[in-house]
C-alpha cells in the first residue's frame, strides 16, 4: 500500500510496468500528499459551532464522549483525511470516512471548519475516491449544509475531550 518516506509522510504508490527493449522493468508512480501527522491547526482540543468539544492527535479524532475516528491518512494538500470509524462508534462502526477542511479567517475565533463528506464507506479507497466538499463555499459546500466550524477549546475541568 505505501513506503514510509519519513515519520511525517507516507508515499502511496501504483505499480506500473515499463517495457525496455526486451526487458521489463516494475515502476512506481508515487504520491507525496500523503503524510502521517495532523496539520498543526488541526491539533489539539476544539468545540464546533454546536458546542460538542473534539480532541485531534496526529492518529485519533474524538467527537464528543461517545465518536472515535481512528485516522488512517492525511492530506493536507487536497485538505482532506481517511478516517475508520471505531469498533465502539454507535454507528457505522468499522466502517470508513472522508474528512475535508478549510481554513476560515479566525476573526471570529472559528480558524478551520470541517464537512464528513462519507461516513460509511467500505473501504480507505472508497472513501478516498468520495467526491470532496466544496470547500470554496463553507456557508453550503457540504452537500448543500455549512461546513461545522471549529475553534480551540480551553481544558475541560471534567475531564471530557
Amino acid at each position: 500500500m505505501g513506503i514510509a518516506a519519513s515519520t511525517s509522510s507516507l508515499l502511496r504508490c501504483t505499480p506500473a510496468i515499463v517495457i525496455i527493449g526486451l526487458g521489463a522493468l516494475v515502476a512506481a508512480a508515487c504520491h507525496r500528499d500523503v503524510q502521517l501527522t495532523a496539520p498543526s491547526i488541526l491539533r489539539g482540543g476544539f468545540v464546533d459551532d454546536y458546542g460538542t468539544r473534539h480532541q485531534i492527535d496526529d492518529s485519533l479524532w474524538r467527537h464528543g464522549t461517545a465518536n472515535r475516528y481512528r485516522v488512517t491518512e492525511w492530506n493536507a494538500t487536497s485538505r482532506f483525511l481517511i478516517a475508520r470509524n471505531d469498533s465502539a462508534n454507535v454507528a457505522d462502526a468499522g466502517r470508513y470516512d472522508r474528512i475535508d477542511w478549510v481554513l476560515l479567517s479566525g476573526e471570529d475565533g472559528w480558524s478551520w471548519a470541517f464537512c464528513l463528506v462519507t461516513w460509511n464507506a467500505p473501504s480507505e479507497a472508497a472513501a478516498r475516491a468520495a467526491t470532496g466538499a466544496d470547500t470554496a463555499h463553507p456557508r453550503t459546500g457540504c452537500s448543500g449544509y455549512p461546513f461545522t466550524r471549529m475553534r480551540r477549546s480551553r481544558p475541560d475541568p471534567g475531564g471530557a475531550p
